[in-house]
């Protein structure tokens, strides 16, 4: 890459760039913080970040290192092997071996070089010269301080050396004098730069604080950790029970930390070992021969005892053993024990003296302990004591239950083919526990000691065994497995089990002694002590399995473990795979057959593969047809399932056609495998297996399509279901599951589930049945959970690798019986429900065939209106669009681009429950109204963004003359969207501000094209810039209520989102959810609207006729789904006539008091939102300690952390109430929403609670309900309605026809109303059809 040097000046504004900088995600180049552009076109291989004077360190393609400024241009010709940033105008460079400082214009700043420097601070540098001696060394390079073994940076006036004299560490100041007297009281273990006038510093009874005297501050108190102070207070960890405090100071505790039982655990098994190294010390000291000989003649106990204490002690750093690992020397830290005139050595040998340790443990017998340990038994002794037996069966379990988790992961594939598999010493069996749910028809043996099998409990697949490891008889098996058994025991013995192994396959799991990482010293002298055992070597296994005739085929390292599998020197009749990796658990490849015949759809399929029909859908105006492929491969490759790759089972006449397609297809991860002959869905799935590779993969039949109720696709709801329930690897399958009705049940295969499921996303299957009649559908497979209909297989199933075993079992029994039927999948399903290994999963969806004449057809019509069933797609769009046409103004506005127009609609909503909270992580419950706002965009080539909105009552071409039109226009500069030199809401607001003379009258708000001119801001970055239009044309088209709290602002945003993301060719890129939070940061960013997602998400997920329920937490995808309202519940907003906005003072006043009170609570950090206390917590806790009002001015601003919300000093806030009605109304629409699903027709007592719930979600809302309560009686004394209307107070219940109610009771109804001593509850019938019921919002929530 070339550079020219430039050293004209330049402008002081673009020299103060580099300021507001920082290195890109790839680490190539700069981007500006303000615009997130590029600083500059290059790239280099790797690029630091700016300093002072102006300056990063970057390294170019060629691996030549130099400075640049913020225009990417190199600023002296000088080149380096590595730079490092500018630190008080000096840079560190490295040429050769050589380190040293340069200034910015890469002339060296002295003349001396060193072995590696550090950064200058307070004019002051660490250095290390070749003899790795420290220093510390001024501006000009002279030694202002050294040598030291170590120099640290300074910082507040002062730095840390460590002597080379005695190691100790000592503070320094800048001139190189000890910053305190270099006295004991000052020197320390380890040291800690200062900070904030205090530093950690550690002696030998532990950390403590020291001040800029050296003083402890703490008076003498230690702790096990310590953290810096800051604001006052420090974290510290206690000596002697490690719990960690919060402390002042003072040294007063302020707060305890209680550890998490993990470390708990951890610690007290440390306890429990912590004598090993105190013996290991103590056998050491009391050793009579040199432990610095390595003898490799002798082989008696006690050369083998000298050899153990030798790792001991070199693990412990008290030896070190030479290079040609033929002598032992003794380190710096061992010559304090082998001096024997070191009271080191003498304190050690007093604290290990014989009567301090049998103090201790009375029972120890040390006179009577046996000179050679090859021949203890420990297991025998432990079984006269049965006590002892159950703890010890007990440890050991519970470790192999921690260590064997998911170890069917590592172990060999040859394994789980075996036909049967016994453990030899395997406890209790926790280790064939393990591998029992991944295990078909094996049979498996558990053998162990007596009293070992009495304490082990029933297993249905596995069978325990009396045996000895040394005599009698053992079964006959494929395979044998030894689980830490072998290194209990001498190599002698070790050589007898080996050879008594009754099969040819052998899976032995051992630790592996590596001198590199880890000896296992101290366990492999624990187990000297015991047995006469040890931890062994690779080469020393290798040797003991030469010796016995077995050989090695592979090794798996698993949880500090080596699995090894050997196989006997003899003649075998299946070769098992040489290596063994472990099995990949994730879900990542999918199975997609389509080299199916097709019978049922000729003679169209004869020409096309039913996979490749089309598939016509709309979005708003615009029409596309797709195959029925396209829209598989669309649901496979989103984000969220992390599919990686799709293999096609094809047909060979299929292979001209497959290739064709997908030579043109974006994506690269599909491949194809040919079924010479359809010979069964099954065989064609068998044809994959060298391709799925022993990994779980997903099968989806090729003639079906799928729409999913909620925001997750039908296949992501299985694969989530399946990630979230089987852990590790597993040979437990899960298929999809669907209702399907009584006319269906011949053309599909059938579930049968139990009785009582806990979780409908993964329950057992009992029962299955392909095809069934009406009449055994209906006597045996009605389903168990619903009423009136039936459980069947959706088509999507996510299989173990097991299936092919089935598969190949059943096409061996078809064989055998000389049957010529096709190879099916289900029936090898069935195997693995009949083994327990299959799942169901209830998707919440649609799947439609294509198998068919008649169910292509429905697929057809579902697909072409799949779209329109989301509300803001409804049929309104037909009538947006022919008002386009009608008028003028309109009709000129696109004539002027010949580019496509693209359209979308969103609907507004109605706040049922719950809106008012949703910024505090609430439940909530929104119901999509009728009116719609539509969008319509257009690239166009004028550099501006040309805007119209048209505000109606009625969108109806007929009724437009009689309706009154709110027209506003507006055109923005195209570039005020592009030019990023500061925020896009401060660039609106300077061009507002310089177009004042031309601004609408004051009745058009001046900033409302700022939500459509943000939206398209938000998307444009998202494109590459070569396609970026030069202008847009936009229409606005709504007969949403401004200004109502009906959401009229969401639904311009999501629907101007969407149209602009087709405009912009982004609509397969961005989810809906996506759009959604992309619309709700545009309100906040740049129209300056505090508001939550609820509303965006409302418009972008809610469906016609149902009811949207929302938790406002978990993004970036946030949990909903839809419900349609039981059969008699209708749902009425009423304009009460008060305007609401996110952007006014009330709800800045409330959501401001919300979040002074969370901050006042002081919530755990895994506490983010209001509503994730519970109602009683909060009752109990916290509703009391939190004052009714404060003002702002009494509330520290400096902790309110939302950056929404800004706290007006003057101001008198509501905390208490704002704080708790989010929890007590998040406890309301959960209650709300169980009540509206408990029946489909709900009863008068379930009303009348609804009723109450949202009496009480409305009760801030009385001033209006005067108003609310007269609209109501107008509307139930119309001919229209005949109505039940109930009131509810503590002591009666009324009910009070339409025909009966007059101005005496209407006015009882307003009084009781008023004083909040009612609820309302409505059950009404249109004239004189089926009963409904009417639920009443309140139509004042803010928007």
């Amino acid at each position: 890459m070339l550079f020219r040097q430039v050293n004209r000046p330049r402008n002081i504004l673009y020299r103060l760039k580099w300021t507001y900088s920082r290195v890109s995600s790839c680490g190539t180049y700069h981007i500006c913080l303000n615009t997130e552009q590029p600083l500059y076109k290059y790239r280099f291989k790797n690029v630091l970040p700016f300093h002072s004077p102006g300056l990063a360190p970057v390294l170019d393609q060629t691996g030549i290192a130099f400075h640049i400024n913020e225009h990417g241009e190199h600023v002296y010709s000088q080149r380096f092997d590595r730079t490092f940033g500018f630190y008080e105008d000096l840079a560190v460079v490295q040429k050769a071996n050589h380190w040293y400082h340069i200034t910015a214009q890469g002339s060296p700043a002295y003349r001396s070089v060193w072995q590696w420097c550090g950064n200058f601070q307070s004019n002051r540098c660490p250095v290390r010269d070749f003899n790795l001696k420290y220093y510390h060394i001024d501006r000009v390079g002279r030694i202002v301080s050294g040598p030291h073994s170590y120099a640290g940076d300074f910082r507040e006036g002062s730095a840390v050396i460590r002597s080379s004299i005695d190691g100790l560490f000592r503070a320094i100041d800048e001139n190189g004098d000890f910053l305190h007297s270099s006295s004991k009281t000052t020197s320390f273990f380890d040291l800690d730069i200062y900070h904030k006038g205090l530093a950690r510093a550690r002696d030998e009874n532990g950390w403590f604080f020291i001040d800029r005297a050296g003083v402890d501050i703490g008076e003498g108190r230690r702790y096990r950790q310590i953290e810096n102070f800051y604001n006052g207070q420090a974290l510290v960890q206690l000596l002697h029970d490690s719990s960690r405090c919060i402390i002042d100071e003072q040294h007063r505790i302020l707060a305890r930390l209680d550890n998490c039982q993990d470390e708990n655990r951890t610690d007290i098994e440390y306890i429990s070992k912590s004598y090993w190294p105190s013996f290991a010390l103590k056998i050491g000291l009391d050793q009579k021969t040199n432990l610095l000989q390595v003898d490799h003649q002798s082989n008696d106990d006690k050369s083998k005892l000298r050899e153990q204490i030798q790792h001991v002690w070199t693990e412990l750093g008290f030896l070190k053993l030479s290079s040609d690992k033929k002598t032992f020397t003794v380190t710096d830290r061992g010559r304090l024990l082998f001096d024997r005139n070191s009271i080191t050595r003498d304190r050690a040998c007093y604290w290990l003296r014989d009567q301090h340790i049998s103090a201790w443990l009375p029972t120890f017998d040390f006179q009577n302990q046996s000179s050679s340990n090859s021949n203890i038994d420990v297991f025998s002794d432990i079984a006269k004591t049965p006590d002892l037996v159950a703890l010890t069966q007990r440890v050991l379990n519970s470790y192999a239950d921690q260590d064997w988790h998911g170890i069917t992961s590592a172990l060999p594939k040859a394994l789980f083919r075996a036909s049967s598999i016994v453990d030899l010493g395997g406890g209790v069996g926790a280790l064939l526990r393990e591998i029992s749910t991944h295990c078909v028809n094996q049979r498996l043996i558990c053998i162990d000691r007596p009293e070992v099998i009495r304490l082990a409990s029933t297993h249905p697949k596995i069978e325990f065994l009396t045996g000895d490891l040394f005599s009698g008889a053992l079964p006959s098996s494929d395979f044998y497995l030894l689980s830490r058994v072998l290194h209990d025991w001498p190599d002698e013995k070790v050589k007898l089990i080996l050879n008594r192994i009754p099969a040819e396959y052998l899976c032995i799991i051992e630790r592996e002694v590596d001198l590199h990482i880890n000896q296992h010293a101290l366990l492999s002298l624990h187990m000297f002590l015991l047995h006469g055992a040890k931890e062994r070597t690779r080469q020393e296994w290798d040797t003991l399995f030469l010796a016995t005739n077995w050989s090695v085929q592979s090794r798996v390292p698993f949880s500090g473990h080596t699995i090894t599998l050997a196989k006997r020197n003899t003649p075998i009749k299946d070769i098992l795979p040489s290596t063994f990796a472990r099995r990949k658990t994730c879900v990542r490849k999918v199975v997609l057959p389509i080299a199916g015949l097709g019978m049922r759809m000729r003679p169209q399929s004869t020409i096309l593969p039913k996979a490749f029909l089309p598939i016509v859908q709309s979005n708003s105006n615009a029409w596309k047809c797709r195959p029925v492929l396209d829209l598989l491969l669309k649901e496979i490759f989103t984000k969220e399932t992390d599919i990686e790759q799709v293999l096609f089972v094809i047909a060979p006449n299929q292979l001209h056609l497959f290739q064709s397609y997908f030579s043109s297809y974006p994506h690269q991860s599909i491949d194809y495998i040919l079924q010479q002959s359809p010979k069964g869905f099954g065989h064609a799935i068998l044809q994959t297996e060298q391709y799925i590779d022993d990994e779980p993969f997903v099968v989806m039949l090729s003639d079906h399509l799928y729409q999913s109720n909620n925001n997750q696709s039908c296949l992501e709801q299985l694969l989530n279901a399946y990630r979230q329930n089987i852990t590790g690897e597993s040979v437990m399958g899960l298929t999809g599951v669907m209702k399907c009705s009584i006319e269906q049940v011949s053309e599909t295969g059938l579930l049968q589930s139990n009785l009582n499921i806990k979780n409908k996303h993964f329950f057992e299957i009992t029962d299955m049945i392909e095809k069934p009649s009406i009449e055994v559908a209906l006597q045996h497979y009605q389903s168990r959970l619903f009423d009136n209909v039936f459980l069947c297989q959706a088509g999507i199933d996510i299989l173990p690798p097991t299936i092919f075993d089935q598969l190949r079992q059943h096409e061996k029994t078809l064989e055998r019986e000389n049957i010529t039927t096709e190879l099916g999948l289900r029936e090898a399903m069935n195997s693995l429900r009949q083994n327990g290994q299959l799942r169901g999963c209830l998707l919440d969806g649609n799947r439609y065939d294509i198998g068919n004449p008649k169910e292509y057809y429905r697929t057809f019509r579902a697909f072409a209106f799949e779209e329109k069933k989301l509300l803001q797609q409804t049929s309104a769009m037909s009538k947006a669009w022919p008002l386009v046409q009608h008028m003028d103004k309109l009709r000129t506005l696109f004539s002027l681009s010949k580019k496509p127009i693209y359209s979308a609609s969103a609907p507004g909503r109605l706040d049922v429950m719950g809106g008012f909270a949703d910024y505090s992580g609430s439940h909530v419950l929104q119901y999509p109204i009728a009116q719609n706002t539509h969008a319509f965009v257009q690239a166009s080539n004028t550099n501006t963004v040309h805007m119209i909105s048209i505000q109606t009552d009625c969108i109806d071409c007929e009724a437009i003359s009689k309706n009154k039109l709110t027209v506003w226009e507006r055109e923005i500069p195209m570039n005020l969207l592009l030019d990023h030199t500061n925020t896009l809401r401060q660039r609106l607001e300077n061009w507002y501000n310089q177009q004042q003379n031309s601004m609408p009258s004051n009745d058009e708000p001046i900033d409302w094209p700022n939500y459509i001119v943000g939206i398209l801001s938000q998307l444009l970055d998202k494109i590459d810039g070569t396609v970026m239009p030069i202008g847009f044309n936009i229409v606005i088209i709504s007969d949403v209520p401004c200004n109502k709290g009906v959401a009229s602002s969401a639904a311009l945003e999501v629907a101007v989102a969407r149209a602009a993301s087709l405009c912009l060719n982004l609509d397969h890129s961005v989810s809906n959810t996506e759009l959604a939070l992309l619309c709700q940061y545009v309100e906040n960013h740049i129209v300056g609207s505090s508001c939550g997602f609820m509303d965006q998400m409302t418009c972008a997920h809610g469906l016609a006729h149902n009811l949207f329920s929302l938790l406002c937490q978990h993004t970036p995808n946030p949990p909903f789904h839809n419900f349609i309202l039981p059969a008699n519940i209708q749902l009425f907003g009423i304009d009460s006539g008060v305007k609401r906005s996110t952007a006014g003072a009330a709800y800045r006043r409330v959501r401001t008091a919300t979040f002074m009170g969370k901050k006042l609570m002081n919530l755990p950090n895994n506490i983010p939102h209001l509503c994730q206390i519970s109602l009683s917590e909060f009752n109990n806790q916290y509703r009391m300690l939190l004052p009714e009002k404060m003002s702002g001015s009494n509330f520290i601003a400096s902790l309110h952390l939302d950056p929404l919300t800004q706290i007006d000093p003057n101001e008198i806030y509501p905390v208490r109430a704002a704080t708790s009605h989010p929890i007590e109304e998040n406890f309301r629409v959960q209650l709300f929403e169980q009540l509206l699903n408990t029946d489909q027709h709900l009863s008068i007592d379930h009303l009348s609670s609804l009723g109450e719930l949202m009496f009480q979600s409305d009760a801030e809302k009385r001033l209006v309900v005067k108003i609310i309560v007269h609209l109501l009686i107008s509307l139930l004394r119309s001919n229209q309605w005949t109505v039940n209307l109930w009131t509810v107070n503590p002591r009666t219940v009324n009910r009070v026809h339409s025909r009966q109610i007059n101005k005496i009771i209407e006015t009882e109804i307003i009084h009781q109303y008023e004083k909040s001593e009612i609820s309302l509850g409505l059950q009404a019938r249109p004239g004189q059809a089926g009963k409904s019921g009417l639920l009443v919002s309140l139509v004042t929530n803010y928007t």
